[in-house]
């Protein structure tokens, strides 16, 4: 049973309400983390030798894949490590545009991209789409080979086509058959903008002789390539964008927790953009990456966390992994004796485990216009009056109409000849230039990620306001309590190239520095703003929320490495003497530590 809420967890509670906008909120908690320590330094001879391989083996069409520095439409790499969060990264590539490099060739054993584009473009033939303008080699991920189409087209010219590196066997290709399905799911939320389906099959028997899935491209750059160079007015702007957006995510309530996964009954292949699917089914969480744990309902947290923690406990042949998994449970009875349980954490929303600064991608909206350029094109009437210099009474008056639909920069050369009735003649070169407004977003061309260099923005030019174009890397998507979705969003305070390079990846982790006075400006900004639109989040993200992270991020996924093994026993640790300092009840009679 759940207990009512009660102010008994935080020692300062003076971070609820939501103070008046000139004000600076306070960092709050976020160095201490209710005096956590740092989880990532630990020994290193626990016996757990086992490393399972990622999380999802499938193609992961969620996300365009496998670009982490140097992302396009979508196509982002998933990081492993996050709180919480599935282990289904990807290692880097070679360059995206080093088209030349035989890389990936050579350490997946895969056929060479100068023969492989070959059978690409008979692909694009047979499912209907004819010869493409551009076949491009992207950078991929240790799942998945990416390759850039471009068509004439005016629908759909920029799109990714993604084929597993490895032809997947039968009990494999239901993973991609999942994520084409969470995918036409996700589409009805226009606010996301997720990757279109437009084709797929999940079988061998095409051109490339693999599964594959051609998607569109999404327009846009990905935060982490644009938001840290951004003027404050700007990066507050977008931080507010990115509130908005993590608040309408929290809306997308789910009958019950577990993993998202399709209705499985797409056919095999498909030339066209399937329906899109009004409904998602939800299993348990996955035991390990073949393999799920059984579906469970509805309920309160607390029975949710000991019900998980029972099945792998059950599973567990190993006595001091067990030992562990009992010491949990008890830690979450007495997480619910503490007060940290609430009613409404019994209700499920959609959760993007990796939503980060490499998985949002945005595009600059300019407002206005300076110039008398308007934002269709220039267009300049001009009139001029032409004397006969000897005075012989000729008079001409010349009228000269110009449009032009570019937008761009203009400079126009009008040469005018007059003769008169003597049939002499006068000419005349009039230039017009005029410096238009290149703000306008219809008449840009929005690069897409993928088109920029690594490292380097290819949106220049500064814009007055931003806005969310999409939303990529959904593979294993789950459903989880409010409370397990609000990890912080330390990404957008503080560039995630700034963390010490032997950070664990989670996110409750607080940072090895001190914020600066920007970063704590755009961290309280984002605060505000999130406590406003979601009462609440400060004390699930700072507070309560992250003993409760901590313990659901081993239930829901399980001990798949050594560094698992330690963080649970640190968990079990840490909440002893923190619980042991409410003065509640002695722990130590309790959980057992060797």
């Amino acid at each position: 049973m759940t207990t009512p809420e009660v102010p008994t967890l935080k020692p300062n509670s003076t971070l609820q309400q939501d103070p008046p906008s000139h004000t600076v909120m306070a960092e709050p908690d976020d160095t201490t983390m209710l005096g956590i320590p740092d989880v990532s330094s630990h020994d290193s001879e626990d016996a757990i030798t086992t490393k399972y391989e990622s999380t999802s083996e499938g193609i992961d069409v969620g996300s365009d894949d496998g670009i982490e520095d140097d992302n396009g439409d979508g196509n982002a790499e998933s990081e492993g490590g996050d709180d919480a969060g599935s282990n289904s990264g990807e290692d880097d590539e070679e360059d995206a545009d080093d088209c030349g490099s035989t890389t990936s060739t050579f350490d997946y054993e895969q056929e060479s991209f100068e023969t492989y584009q070959i059978k690409v473009v008979q692909l694009c033939h047979d499912i209907g789409y004819g010869e493409p303008l551009k076949v491009e080699r992207m950078e991929g991920g240790s799942f998945n080979r990416i390759i850039g189409l471009e068509f004439t087209s005016s629908k759909n010219p920029n799109c990714i086509l993604r084929i597993p590196r490895y032809v997947m066997g039968d009990h494999q290709v239901n993973e991609i058959s999942d994520q084409v399905s969470l995918l036409q799911y996700l589409s009805s939320f226009d606010f996301l903008g997720v990757p279109s389906i437009l084709a797929y099959d999940f079988t061998t028997r095409n051109a490339l002789g693999s599964q594959y899935v051609l998607q569109t491209r999404i327009p846009g750059e990905r935060i982490q390539d644009v938001f840290y160079k951004l003027p404050m007015p700007e990066k507050l702007q977008l931080t507010t964008k990115i509130a908005e957006l993590v608040t309408k995510l929290t809306n997308i309530g789910l009958k019950k927790p577990g993993r998202l996964i399709g209705k499985r009954t797409l056919p095999d292949a498909c030339a066209s953009p399937p329906a899109i699917e009004s409904e998602i089914d939800i299993v348990g969480y996955r035991a390990n990456p073949s393999a799920d744990l059984p579906d469970v309902e509805k309920q309160p947290l607390a029975s949710l966390l000991k019900k998980l923690l029972e099945m792998r406990k059950h599973k567990s042949d190993w006595p001091a992994l067990t030992e562990m998994w009992k010491n949990l449970q008890l830690a979450v009875e007495q997480m619910e004796m503490a007060g940290l349980m609430r009613t409404t954490d019994a209700e499920n929303v959609l959760w993007h485990w990796d939503l980060s600064a490499k998985n949002i991608l945005i595009k600059p909206v300019v407002l206005g216009s300076s110039t008398s350029t308007p934002s269709q094109g220039c267009k300049h009437s001009v009139s001029f009056t032409v004397d006969d210099a000897q005075g012989s009474g000729h008079k001409h008056t010349v009228q000269v109409l110009i449009e032009d639909g570019s937008g761009r920069n203009c400079k126009h050369t009008v040469n005018c000849s007059v003769s008169d009735s003597f049939g002499k003649m006068y000419r005349h070169t009039l230039e017009i230039t005029e410096e238009a407004n290149l703000g306008d977003i219809q008449h840009q061309s929005i690069p897409t990620a993928a088109s920029a260099p690594a490292g380097q923005s290819s949106v220049q030019q500064q814009a007055d306001k931003w806005e969310i174009s999409g939303v990529i890397d959904w593979d294993d998507s789950l459903s989880v309590p409010v409370v397990l979705a609000r990890n912080p969003y330390s990404w957008v305070w503080l560039d995630l190239d700034a963390r010490r390079s032997d950070w664990d990846g989670n996110r409750n982790t607080p940072p090895n520095r001190d914020l600066t006075p920007d970063e704590l400006l755009v961290k309280a900004h984002f605060d505000q703003t999130m406590e406003r639109l979601t009462p609440g989040y400060i004390e699930d993200t700072y507070h309560r929320g992250v003993w409760l992270r901590r313990v659901a991020e081993l239930a829901m996924h399980g001990v798949l490495e050594n560094e698992d093994f330690r963080d649970g026993e640190k968990i079990v640790e840490d909440w002893r003497l923190y619980f042991t300092s409410l003065g509640l009840k002695d722990a130590s009679e309790d959980i057992v530590m060797e």
